[in-house]
């Protein structure tokens, strides 16, 4: 390992997310090269920082670097690492894993039923660490095409969920001084096992477009939103009533008809 490389190691090591802000602004080839320069477990903390965009990057190439970042790092970062990559691309990866125990431990963040939240959990394109300072934050966001970001969330180094950012709080502070920490809010979380049908009688709805998804630990695995609730739970249950609906008005209709023909043997007879 070269000076360079051991400096990057050890600055890597102790500042993962001011490391990991100046990396996701680099090209994607820069990210991979030095990515690969790092130790398997410090690459993937910082890995676990990056941008969601930079992380899509890295997914596109075949090597096995990504899996080593898995096997080797310690569970919290492998965790929290897992949690920002693609559903589809996760199961490949673990499953590479030469570790049965680490392979595990992994694979309880993705079997979860088609019943249950866990199964429609996305990851928070945008999160920041608790510690960057709000400067540099909203430095950041007005430097990026957000669109509707969504759930922002504010995650402790240790990759466990803190809260969501209050984004109106940031934008209309005179001189946003400190860490960003300072304009976080609790927003209540949900759980992966929990059910869809107990999920969307949960009262936060009335208040949130999107929840943020924590296992046990406190560690951000995603969001869910309000819409992808609905769109699971109450679009069967609207069938039922709409094939219902259909029926009622089939029978209406029938029994219209049989009226109507009732009242014209009716009236045929009383004109003979």
């Amino acid at each position: 390992m070269s000076e360079r490389d051991l400096l990057n190691s050890e600055f890597a090591s102790k500042h993962p997310d001011a490391f990991a802000k100046v990396l996701g602004r680099g090209d994607p080839g820069e990210i991979a090269v030095i990515l690969e320069s790092l130790p398997p477990a410090t690459a993937a903390s910082i890995a676990s920082r990056l941008p969601a965009s930079r992380i899509k990057t890295l997914l596109a190439s075949d090597d096995h670097s990504k899996a080593r970042w898995l096997a080797d790092a310690p569970l919290d970062d492998a965790k929290t690492l897992l949690s920002r990559i693609p559903r589809e691309n996760s199961l490949a990866l673990i499953n590479s894993i030469p570790s049965r125990i680490r392979r595990r431990k992994l694979l309880q963040y993705l079997n979860y039923p088609a019943h249950s939240l866990g199964a429609l959990v996305t990851d928070v394109a945008i999160r920041f660490s608790s510690e960057m300072s709000a400067a540099d934050v909203l430095a950041e966001l007005r430097s990026i095409d957000t669109g509707n970001p969504g759930l922002i969330a504010i995650v402790r180094p240790d990759g466990r969920y803190l809260g969501t950012l209050d984004l109106w709080a940031l934008l209309v502070s005179d001189d946003p001084v400190g860490p960003i920490r300072k304009f976080s809010v609790r927003t209540p979380t949900m759980h992966p096992e929990t059910s869809l049908i107990t999920a969307a009688q949960d009262r936060y709805w009335h208040s949130n477009n999107w929840l943020p998804v924590v296992d046990h630990e406190n560690h951000l695995l995603g969001a869910v939103s309000r819409s992808s609730i609905l769109l699971a739970t109450v679009q069967p249950e609207a069938r039922a009533r709409s094939n219902s609906k259909l029926f009622t008005l089939l029978v209406t209709d029938v029994m219209r008809l049989f009226g109507r023909v009732l009242d014209a043997m009716i009236v045929r007879r009383s004109k003979s």
